[in-house]
């Protein structure tokens, strides 16, 4: 299968950071996408809403919560969300951690 993978970070002000991913699949043909904001509270270290979406043929979720991006540790640059999502069957708690290399 293929796959597509679009990716978008910018500073619109040098307070402000906003984010959008799409990424589409035709393996299982699925469909994922994110979009975030966030404001400055300490140096570049932003918070502020997410929301994303992924669907297949037979499955739907929606998450909507809030995130922390650009803590550093050791090199790496993290990222801590959580909130609220919403599948088929049920309605729970969502928190996912990720972590980068900035080069």
């Amino acid at each position: 299968g293929l796959r597509g993978h679009a990716e978008l970070w910018a500073h619109p002000t040098p307070d402000t950071l906003v984010t959008a991913t799409a990424i589409a699949g035709s393996a299982r043909g699925h469909v994922w996408a994110r979009a975030s904001a966030g404001y400055a509270f300490w140096d570049q270290v932003f918070i502020g809403p997410e929301a994303s979406l992924y669907h297949t043929a037979d499955y739907d979720e929606w998450r909507l919560g809030a995130h922390v991006t650009g803590l550093t540790w050791k090199g790496w640059t993290w990222r801590l969300s959580g909130g609220v999502m919403r599948n088929d069957e049920r309605t729970g708690g969502y928190v996912a951690l990720t972590a980068y290399i900035r080069r």
